[in-house]
């Protein structure tokens, strides 16, 4: 089980809404999968070993069971909003017999499951639980209810064969291991007699815990890079990933996994989608590698192990210039009863979420007349276009809330207006929105706006709504980006490109540590830092960081960690002061733990700063050094 449970919060919260607890768990099978454990009744009554499973999906509906084989387990959950294969808010009700302390706040508190795909065989699920209430007895209430939320999501997930899905990606890292040493050669010879050759070579880096591809591709004149790839275990996913950063800017992550007698990589959270490739033996120094579209086979080629490279093999001093992008952005696949709108906001989210939930402010981020908003379940949100008209009467619209998670999500149902055509009155008797909010760096948020509950008879609602939630949404990124001049967090670290530098450290504990780092172009316009760490009397420092910074194509500046504890980390960059770079390292350990550290690194002329505290508004020092070029 990977587990990141945040402190449970026993203090008693103010009205208004507050998320009091918050897990996150690793599935080892797709999203799919996973939601149908959670909201199909056979695959309840088989992930549960239950019978008699009822589910209405709908706000209002059911989840519930009998005959429950996991003790103590609640029969019965109220359906609060669902969104296919993402999200399902829910409110539990509390069995005969609970202390009634506990059973009269079965209205005050509530838990929502968050489903993002991370491979075509892990899902990260996360369970949060929010709670509205006052009174001495509140907390013990509180308490209660999360803890039945997180027994419910460790109950199923204990039902899926982990161990499996942890042995598919083991026998996948072994197989990656087998292409160190050597060179692996592939030539080809087209129908227009023209000659393709291509080489990759694979070294381990940081002690070992992951693993550097080079791939080039060219003909018999000379070959040229094309891109770089960081192997490893993924503490997150708990899977074999690949990094991949092709010269162009672009960029890939894929996973890796045995099936059968093959590697399988696949460069989608989808099985059936994307670009996947086949790897399999073909003798003791040989490999074939099928590339297939769309589960269609479209190019194969056999790779052959050599000692060293040919000396008529020559390589260029130069990158590739690829004549289109390396990788493409996949296109997400929405289920049937969806309609999804989705939009990069240059803003946290807890700016976006105070606006949202905010009279004053709501108005304008909705581009309507008047607006009014009561933040709570059962809560009503009151809008209306006409800068005539009054909130609440006949022709203004009402939304009533369903749920709400601070800061991350609102689902609403909408009551039309007087007029409304008919076919917008009968989807809003059975649909509802959902908004969420996802944080993409310090200052950006993705956030998706999805209209729930279609079918085929609304085509008419899903074209209003899809042009609608589009034209509020681009609205609400204009306003946020609106004057906005944003200096280039990657330029500021040019400075620092083609040298070494050294510092010292004292931990904790007393020990004095020598640092180094080099700073260079690594892969077309990435940028790398490598990091090497010692005792102060050591003669030779150990490989200790890789971090790699560019462009993401969806979420700006970025940058990606690699340690030597095989530790990853990943986050968004900032300009931060006249010169500086800030980084939100999300690091995810080994074992499974995830740390939240907030960086800086400020240039000058020469050497820089680097500094390291526990977010960034709280200021407390956990490591502060002082780079000297070397």
């Amino acid at each position: 089980m990977h587990l990141a449970l945040f402190p449970l919060l026993l203090l008693v919260p103010a009205q208004a809404p507050e998320r009091v607890s918050s897990d996150v768990i690793v599935f080892p099978e797709s999203v799919e999968s996973v939601w149908a454990a959670f909201t199909e009744p056979a695959a309840i009554a088989r992930a549960l070993a239950v019978n008699e499973v009822r589910v209405e999906l709908k706000p209002g509906g059911q989840i519930e069971w009998s005959g429950s084989s996991v003790a103590q387990l609640w029969q019965r959950r109220r359906v609060l909003a669902a969104e296919t294969h993402a999200m399902l808010a829910f409110a539990f009700d509390p069995p005969a017999g609970i202390d009634e302390r506990i059973a009269r706040r079965a209205s005050q508190t509530w838990s929502v499951l968050y489903f993002e795909p991370l491979a075509t065989d892990r899902t990260e699920v996360t369970v949060s639980t929010v709670a509205q209430g006052e009174g001495e007895d509140f907390g013990l209430a509180v308490e209660r209810y999360a803890g039945e939320a997180r027994a419910w999501v460790a109950a199923v997930q204990e039902s899926f064969a982990t161990s499996a899905a942890n042995g598919a990606s083991a026998l996948a890292w072994a197989a990656v291991n087998e292409w160190v040493d050597g060179e692996w050669l592939a030539q080809t010879t087209g129908k227009d007699g023209k000659v393709r050759r291509e080489r990759v070579r694979l070294e381990p880096i940081l002690g070992g815990q992951f693993l550097l591809e080079e791939f080039w591709s060219g003909d018999e004149r000379e070959l040229q890079r094309v891109a770089r790839s960081i192997h490893g275990l993924d503490p997150r996913s708990r899977g074999t990933r690949c990094w991949t950063f092709a010269v162009d800017g672009t960029r890939a992550e894929s996973t890796l996994r045995w099936e059968g007698d093959a590697l399988i990589l696949r460069d989608t959270v989808r099985a059936s989608e994307g670009v996947a490739k086949r790897i399999r033996s073909d003798g003791a120094n040989a490999h074939v590698i099928e590339t297939l579209v769309g589960g269609s086979s479209v190019d194969s080629q056999r790779f052959e192990r050599v000692a060293s490279l040919p000396a008529d093999w020559k390589l260029a001093d130069r990158d590739a210039v690829l004549p289109a992008p390396a990788f493409g952005v996949n296109s997400e696949l929405v289920p049937s009863d969806l309609q999804r709108t989705t939009a990069i906001v240059d803003a946290s989210t807890a700016r976006i979420w105070s606006e949202l939930t905010r009279s004053a402010s709501l108005a304008k981020l909705w581009n309507v007349a008047h607006a009014s908003i009561e933040p709570r379940i059962g809560g009503m949100i009151l809008t209306h276009y006409d800068e005539a008209g009054a909130l609440g009467d006949a022709r203004g619209i009402r939304h009533e809330i369903l749920a709400l998670d601070p800061e991350r999500m609102l689902a609403f149902r909408t009551l039309p207006p007087e007029g409304a055509p008919e076919f917008l009155k009968a989807w809003c008797a059975q649909g509802w929105h959902i908004v969420r909010l996802a944080p993409t760096g310090l200052e950006r948020t993705r956030m998706t706006t999805t209209g729930c509950n279609y079918d085929s008879d609304t085509a008419a609602a899903r074209d209003f709504f899809e042009k609608g939630n589009a034209f509020v949404q681009a609205g609400i990124t204009q306003r946020f980006a609106a004057g906005m001049a944003r200096p280039d967090a990657l330029a500021r670290l040019a400075p620092l490109l083609g040298a070494e530098y050294d510092a010292t450290t004292v931990t904790p504990t007393g020990e004095a540590l020598r640092a180094r780092t080099r700073w260079s172009r690594w892969c077309g316009p990435f940028v790398a830092w490598e990091g090497r760490l010692a005792p102060l009397e050591a003669e030779e420092l150990a490989d200790h960081t890789l971090a790699l910074y560019g462009n993401d194509a969806e979420r700006g500046p970025w940058f990606w960690k690699f340690g030597a504890d095989g530790s990853v980390a990943s986050g968004g960059l900032v300009a931060e002061g006249g010169q500086g770079v800030g980084h939100d390292w999300h690091s995810h350990a080994v074992g499974g733990q995830m740390r939240h550290i907030y960086v800086q690194i400020v240039p000058d002329d020469r050497d820089y700063s680097y500094s390291a505290q526990p977010s960034r508004d709280e200021s407390t020092t956990i490591v502060a050094l002082d780079y000297v070029r070397r």
